[in-house]
């Protein structure tokens, strides 16, 4: 899917600003460092620091990223999430989304950008019991949340002691009806 016309990477409103998916593609719209999923990673977030500079705003106004993979290694997913937060930042949410294959033979990942100039730090939350954590950024006017299970039972959708477990959380972070966030 070249595009042979110009189009925006990122665009900004305010104090906002998100961007199309960033890909590991060079100028002539070929794959960097096919099937090699750090190497993309690391292109990518090159990509990132560069646009969101040219708009104007600090890496650290970046909130979230979601990151799109063709990857099936858990091990290489975890090590994907860790590079991002470690190239980006620590507290940036980073959401890995598996999809089955992109359209370039070769491409294992693809970033969505989402970032505040008001952004303020992460706050995490967990359920042990359930191997829950949930992560809040405080993007100034937008409020990003994350729900991430860290345990690999199955799950049904009636069970009422994970219903409970999310309530507790949210009541937790400050995040009920009627609280001031």
């Amino acid at each position: 899917m070249r595009i042979d016309h110009p189009y925006s990477l990122m665009v900004r409103d305010r104090g906002l600003a998100w961007s199309c998916g960033q890909c590991p593609l060079d100028a002539n719209g070929e794959v960097l460092a096919a099937t090699d999923l750090m190497a993309q990673t690391n292109a990518v977030a090159e990509f990132i620091e560069k646009i969101v500079s040219e708009m104007g705003m600090p890496i650290s106004s970046i909130g979230k990223l979601v990151a799109y993979h063709a990857e099936d290694n858990s091990a290489e997913r975890t090590e994907m999430v860790s590079l991002l937060r470690k190239r980006i930042g620590d507290d940036v949410l980073v959401i890995p989304i598996k999809v089955p294959h992109f359209y370039y033979g070769g491409m294992l990942i693809e970033v969505d950008i989402h970032a505040s100039i008001d952004r303020r730090g992460i706050q995490k939350v967990e359920d042990e019991r359930f191997g829950l954590r949930l992560e809040i950024l405080d993007g100034g006017p937008l409020l990003w949340v994350s729900l991430i299970s860290h345990k690999e039972k199955e799950r049904s959708t009636g069970d009422q002691g994970l219903v409970q477990a999310l309530g507790q959380l949210v009541k937790k972070a400050g995040l009920e009806e009627g609280s001031s966030r």
